[in-house]
This record gives C-alpha cells, sequence and structure tokens, in this order.
C-alpha cells in the first residue's frame, strides 16, 4: 500500500491503492464478509483462545461426555432416540445467530456446539449451510469456534472454515484453515482429504460440488436416523 509503480512503455506512474478499499474489497464487505490485509492476520484469525479458558472447557466436555455416556448405559440404549437432526439444527441456529448479530458464546454453548460437530454426519451436512442465505453468519461462526474449541475439537470448525473460504475464493484463508486443522488433531481425517484433493488438483468448482454433494447426502442420512 503506497507503493509506487510505472509502466514499461509509457510514462504512465502512481501510487498503488489500499487493496481494502477497492471496489472488490467493498463487494466484499457489502456481501457481509470480512477483508483481512496480509497473513499474518489470517493466521491470527484462527489463533487459540486464552489456554486458561480452552482447558476449562475441554474439562467441562469431558464432564458432558462422561454424563452422557452413564446415561446410555443399561437396557434403555437401544430406546435412545438419534440427535443428529437436533445438533444440526442447534448449528443452524447459531449460524443465523451469528449472521444477525454479533456472537456471545458461553461456555456451556461451546460444549453443546463440541458435541454437535464431534458427529461426522452433522460436520458433513454443515458444509451445506457455506452456500446460500447462510454463508456469512457459518464464516463468522466458524471462525468464532475455531478460536473457542479445544483441541483437537478445534479441527472441526477449522476445515469447516476452510471450505468457507474456498467458496468465497480466499484461497489464503483454505490453506491456514487446513493447517490449523491439522495443528489441532494430527491426521484429521477431513482436513487431510480436503488438502489431499487440492494438491491433486482438484480445482475449486470441482470441490465445491464434490462437498456440496456431500452435504446434501448427509442432510438425507440425518433426516433419516432420526426417524428410526
Amino acid at each position: 500500500v503506497g507503493a509506487t509503480w510505472r509502466s514499461y512503455d509509457t510514462d504512465a506512474g502512481g501510487t498503488l491503492p489500499d487493496p481494502t478499499s477497492s471496489p472488490v474489497a467493498a463487494a466484499t464487505v457489502a456481501a457481509g464478509h470480512v477483508t483481512y490485509p496480509d497473513r499474518q492476520h489470517l493466521e491470527q484469525l484462527v489463533s487459540p483462545a486464552d489456554p486458561a479458558d480452552l482447558d476449562r472447557r475441554s474439562r467441562l466436555l469431558d464432564s458432558h461426555c462422561d454424563q452422557q455416556c452413564d446415561q446410555l448405559r443399561g437396557p434403555s440404549e437401544l430406546d435412545e432416540p438419534d440427535r443428529g437432526a437436533d445438533a444440526f439444527a442447534l448449528l443452524r441456529t447459531w449460524v443465523e445467530k451469528a449472521g444477525a448479530e454479533s456472537l456471545d458464546l458461553g461456555d456451556d454453548d461451546i460444549v453443546m456446539l463440541c458435541v454437535a460437530l464431534s458427529d461426522p454426519m452433522v460436520r458433513d451436512a454443515a458444509f451445506g449451510l457455506a452456500d446460500g442465505p447462510y454463508a456469512a453468519g457459518a464464516e463468522r461462526l466458524w471462525t468464532a469456534l475455531v478460536r473457542e474449541f479445544p483441541d483437537p475439537e478445534a479441527a472441526e470448525p477449522a476445515v469447516l472454515l476452510a471450505y468457507s473460504a474456498l467458496v468465497r475464493g480466499n484461497g489464503a484463508l483454505v490453506g491456514i484453515a487446513l493447517e490449523r486443522a491439522q495443528r489441532a488433531w494430527p491426521g484429521h481425517r477431513m482436513s487431510e482429504l480436503f488438502q489431499s484433493a487440492m494438491d491433486g488438483g482438484l480445482g475449486p468448482d470441482e470441490l465445491h460440488g464434490w462437498f456440496a454433494e456431500g452435504a446434501a447426502e448427509a442432510r438425507l442420512l440425518l433426516r433419516r436416523r432420526g426417524s428410526r
């Protein structure tokens, strides 16, 4: 920003404008997305929150899971209804909130969202929220959850954020979010598949189609699971 330029062929020259004030940046902001000036800002976007907060939430999550396991023991386990559809509905509610107002996530909210995204089918269905009217809210929510989830759970919103970034053409954020997923959960399968597909030459349109098809199938399976 502010650097001078000069044409090799003519006497034309001048000063480079601020890219954040360009028409493209203005259109991005108008669509509800945030622009970032450099890679450092993008890395800060996915950096973990306060370690004490993350440690506390990790312990709360462990306690919640222990309670759920205790409740599922015994003859009533087979009668327990599938909660996948409810978990996806919870995610969509928070996406809508993120699109309409600032997020205020408490520890209990974080724990329940961790539990929701721990179901691979719910996570896969959530990829579909990167399109259409939910897109901006989804990206805001995934960005917040990458920071506020403890590891290894942070890998799930990180890979969702990578896909949201792919949909709107932010290639730098795609790579940074996938790196964050692997730091949170080394060997995380979905982020590995995502990275391998890109390394293998699969373009954004093909990736978009692949994820969109998978999300639609996951939503259908969630409905079927809930009706059993």
